[in-house]
């Protein structure tokens, strides 16, 4: 080899080099974009749980509701029904 394909390959290699330095700069940076990422899903998924028992207990108390209504339906029926005798 002469000394100009020495300096064609030294120039290759020095770009070879840049390249890999650039990917992990990039790999530095979407890893912390994974990590925000992962943070950010636990929050989502921590909030999306509580806002369903919230909405089961919701949906729990309006059955309550439903049920003191219909039983107090029944009673006031009763009710009437004793006081026509």
């Amino acid at each position: 080899m002469d000394l100009e394909s020495f300096e064609i390959l030294e120039q290759k290699i020095g770009k070879i080099l840049q390249k890999v330095e650039a990917l992990k700069e990039e790999k530095g940076e979407l890893q912390e974009r994974y990590n925000d990422l992962q943070s950010r899903y636990t929050q989502i998924s921590r909030e999306l749980e509580e806002t369903r028992e919230e909405r089961d207990s919701m949906k729990s108390n309006q059955r309550d509701k439903e049920q003191e209504a219909l039983i107090r339906s029944k009673i006031t029926a009763l009710l009437e029904k004793i006081e026509s005798v």
